[in-house]
């Protein structure tokens, strides 16, 4: 699971309509993973909520991994025409 906090720039939107987000492992695109039980502090539905302009937001995203051991590379980036993208590897 990785937590995003994000802060809506734009006009009021649902986080997962306003950002596009991918987690990589070994160089390959992760699946996001759909739990039956959430994990304590997991908020699936937080990705849903709409977020007013200014607001930040966090968002919890869970994925399939391929391995237990390989770092994992996550990008995030504005949907609606920023060129900014975030990239983070994080280490398991």
């Amino acid at each position: 699971m990785i937590r995003i906090v994000a802060t809506n720039t734009g006009s009021d939107t649902m986080f997962m309509s306003a950002f596009d987000f991918k987690a990589f492992q070994n160089g390959t695109s992760l699946d996001t993973a759909i739990y039956t039980d959430n994990p304590q502090g997991y908020d699936g539905e937080a990705q849903m909520k709409t977020i007013r302009k200014g607001v930040k937001q966090t968002v919890q995203v869970a994925y399939v991994l391929s391995d237990q051991t390989s770092p994992v590379s996550v990008e995030v980036s504005d949907v609606f025409g920023g060129s900014n993208t975030i990239s983070k590897e994080f280490t398991l």
